[in-house]
């Protein structure tokens, strides 16, 4: 439902994104590339740009991987250069 635009589903999203990066609240294992698709693709370019680095950092092959692949989604594609 995110990657269509509908508003409650990027709004929930963004809701958890932001616990995480405030609070470090977890992410929800089932929805984190849902939550991460949609910041890519509605987020700013400094959103993106921690994204990619979390990415960098995770000692987790597949969580970086995960993230990765959620960034391709964005709208920007001066960024995937």
């Amino acid at each position: 439902m995110c990657n269509y635009g509908y508003d409650e589903c990027i709004k929930r999203a963004r809701e958890f994104y932001d616990d995480w990066m405030e609070y470090d609240t977890p992410l929800p294992t089932n929805f984190k590339a849902l939550i991460y698709d949609t910041i890519a693709r509605h987020g700013s370019e400094s959103e993106w740009k921690k994204l990619y680095d979390l990415a960098l950092k995770s000692p987790s092959y597949a969580e970086k991987l995960r993230i990765l692949r959620s960034l391709s989604n964005t709208k920007n594609s001066a960024l995937l250069k």
